[in-house]
């Protein structure tokens, strides 16, 4: 697991689920429980955090049947398509508006490698297709110009 994986899921057990949990035996914890807690979250505009959450009580259940424990796991229960649907993107930045963001980089208050960065990631946010398939590459300034066809 990455790092900021893990840090992201620590964190999200610590004011998520230890508040709410912390004290409990695992056979107290029941899915109406779970199910009250995930939709406290996406109340207040979380969605994501209200799948993480109940992912790792999902994945806590686990661990401890594996060691032995005779519990049922709440999480179970409570389906993520219950909780979230998340829709995917329905659109990218155009071109003309990654040029936009490209030449504002200019005007940025920060370090060059800073710079840099935000540069590098605006040009690798769009889709793989659009960079593989449009022949469109970005130049210094700011411009977009087409690539000639290779034969």
């Amino acid at each position: 697991m990455a790092d900021v994986t893990r840090d992201m899921c620590r964190a999200t057990f610590e004011r998520g689920l230890k508040p709410k949990f912390g004290s409990q035996k695992l056979t107290e914890i029941t899915h109406e429980d779970l199910r009250a807690l995930t939709d406290a979250i996406v109340e207040r505009g979380a969605p994501a955090t209200a799948a993480l959450c109940r992912e790792i009580v999902m994945q806590v259940f686990r661990w401890a049947m594996e060691r032995g424990q005779k519990v049922e796991n709440p999480a179970d229960l409570v389906r993520p398509s219950t909780i979230a649907k998340f829709e995917p993107r329905d659109r990218t930045l155009t071109p003309d508006e990654i040029g936009l963001m490209y030449q504002y980089t200019k005007r940025i208050g920060t370090t060059p490698s800073i710079r840099a960065a935000a540069k590098l990631l605006l040009l690798s946010v769009g889709p793989k297709q659009t960079a593989l398939y449009s022949g469109i590459r970005p130049f210094p300034g700011g411009s977009f110009q087409r690539m000639p066809e290779t034969v």
